[in-house]
């Protein structure tokens, strides 16, 4: 009974190990390697979207805040304007008056 035994764990470890280098099994574990490959490159590709996001995220709030500054200059610009032209006017129409 013990040797009977003993030739079947010997049986099962020969089996295992042709099983573990047939051909279809390096297939399997080429296939395997490749599939964590791919999964580590989707992870290192996924982290470098996060960070682009982001970059793209504070580069959108620094436009909108250059936007508002621009908008307030070019506010101020055309009151200026505005107001030095009218005083320009009421300048011009003084001098015309006295002649």
């Amino acid at each position: 009974m013990k040797v009977l035994s003993m030739c079947f764990s010997i049986l099962q470890s020969i089996l295992r190990k042709k099983i573990f280098q047939s051909p279809f099994m390096k297939v399997v574990n080429e296939a395997e390697m490749m599939s964590l490959n791919q999964q580590k490159r989707i992870e290192e590709l996924e982290a470098q979207l996060r960070e682009a996001e982001d970059i793209v995220r504070d580069l959108r709030a620094e436009l909108r805040e250059v936007q508002d500054e621009l908008e307030k200059l070019t506010k101020n610009s055309i009151q200026c304007s505005s107001e030095q032209k009218s005083g320009h006017d009421v300048i011009t129409s003084s001098l015309m008056n006295s002649l």
